[in-house]
């Protein structure tokens, strides 16, 4: 007669959405690309912008037309287009990486609940825009300001019209009307930026073919648009994300045309967001890992 014994199995702990966020908290903060992003939007947003004030506050005067329509703010968040292409790639990244090396395999055996997943990735790209940004664009903002301070004015001044134009490029204060809104709607377009392209990402689930819709929508989308008739580029060219970005940096309206004021510029960005990540999360359910 013989008996058999066996070894009790211990169920595995089920995973809490707290788990899964920290879980892709350390995915994010141990990924070089993530560094690699950050770290490049940081130099072009501040680089970039100083050396646009900088090159500004020597050549001022030169161009009477540029000066016109002059807004220290815009100056000094210059660095915005270039620093907003690393934001998006780290949105595509922050998805499309496990998909490319198959962990994304484990990720989902681990947690069945796939929209936990994607609700945690939001959480955390969103916050970590926000800190990333914040930091820059104030630094951008103050190094800006001193720059375009320190030139020499000429000591006369040139009307044109009825319009002053100054011998020194002007400067703003946190405390001047619309500064710190634009610095606010700077930082909440970026977020929104990552968010797309992160919807991107679950759309499409490849590296290189999320970061070429993303490429495609900002730039050769928009060369398209104004092109167009104006009948229809009135229409369509303000709710386009370059569009936007020249709207939510400026802390004054943009004059002579008819984009959204830059709230709005926000809301149509949070709009595009909720839209995309809305479409990867039901087809996150539907198709295979």
């Amino acid at each position: 007669m013989t008996t058999s014994t066996s070894t009790p199995t211990t169920a595995l702990p089920k995973a809490t959405f707290r788990h899964v966020l920290r879980s892709e908290w350390i995915k994010f903060t141990s990924v070089r690309s993530t560094m690699w992003c950050l770290g490049t939007f940081f130099l072009l947003m501040v680089g970039f912008s100083a050396l646009f004030c900088a090159i500004t506050a020597n050549q001022w005067g030169k161009h009477v037309e540029e000066i016109v329509n002059f807004d220290p703010v815009t100056a000094s968040l210059a660095g915005v287009t270039m620093g907003s292409l690393a934001i998006g790639v780290l949105g595509v990244l922050m998805v499309t990486a496990e998909y490319g090396n198959g962990s994304i395999r484990a990720t989902f055996a681990a947690v069945p609940k796939r929209t936990q997943v994607l609700i945690a990735k939001v959480i955390v790209l969103a916050l970590s825009v926000t800190a990333v940004t914040v930091v820059a664009e104030i630094l951008a903002f103050f190094i800006g300001q001193a720059l375009l301070g320190s030139a020499k004015g000429t000591g006369q001044s040139l009307s044109i019209g009825t319009f002053t134009v100054p011998d020194h490029p002007p400067t703003v204060s946190l405390g001047d009307p619309g500064v710190l809104s634009a610095l606010i709607t700077t930082a909440l377009y970026l977020v929104a930026l990552s968010l797309v392209t992160a919807g991107l990402g679950f759309l499409i689930r490849h590296t290189a073919g999320a970061i070429s819709a993303f490429v495609g929508i900002l730039f050769p989308l928009f060369l398209l648009v104004v092109l167009l008739p104006a009948a229809f580029k009135d229409r369509l060219e303000k709710f386009l994300p370059l569009q936007i970005q020249q709207t939510v940096v400026a802390s004054k309206p943009l004059v002579g045309t008819s984009a959204l004021s830059p709230w709005h510029g926000v809301l149509a960005m949070a709009i595009y967001a909720v839209i995309l990540l809305g479409v990867g999360a039901v087809l996150l359910e539907r198709r295979d890992a």
